[in-house]
């Protein structure tokens, strides 16, 4: 015990070196057209590594930044070229939130509303002198006997039942 603390105090690494420890990597090799594909995404990469062999150092959680390393030394960042996973295939998804009921029952206020207009049947026997009410049919119009006659064909003629015709 008192070797280790004959050092001092531990030293804490930094957040940058923190998150390097925790990133992911996979070797692939650079094909002639200057691309590496991982996971379904395709990358270009510098034209200078084609057909060699380099390292993808990535966070499994975001695929769209890929830093390239070549026999140790960083070679910068991969360009996105075709993008179809976002994240690694084994990376659990973050499970979403419960969503907390704001007390409002849309569904239950429309159904009760729909109830209260439909339970009460049309009383006919309300409606006027308890018939149905005379339609006020306008007169300055052309009216049915307006029409010119020797157009129409004869079932026409009977199926509209006119007396004017």
């Amino acid at each position: 015990m008192d070797r280790f603390l004959a050092g001092g105090a531990p030293e804490l690494p930094t957040p940058a070196a923190l998150h390097e420890a925790f990133l992911w990597a996979e070797k692939r090799t650079v094909g002639k057209t200057g691309t590496v594909s991982l996971f379904g995404n395709v990358y270009e990469v510098d034209p200078a590594l084609v057909s060699q062999r380099v390292e993808l150092v990535f966070d499994p959680f975001r695929l769209d930044h890929i830093e390239i390393r070549y026999e140790g030394r960083a070679m910068g960042e991969a360009t996105a070229h075709v993008i179809g996973r976002h994240s690694h295939p084994r990376v659990a998804a973050a499970p979403e939130p419960p969503i907390e009921p704001t007390g409002i029952e849309y569904l239950r206020i429309v159904e009760r509303r729909h109830a209260a207009r439909t339970a009460r049947q049309i009383a006919y026997s309300d409606l006027e002198g308890g018939e149905v009410a005379d339609l006020d049919v306008p007169t300055d119009g052309p009216g049915p006997c307006d029409i010119d006659t020797d157009t129409l064909t004869d079932d026409t003629k009977e199926a509209m039942s006119i007396e004017c015709l």
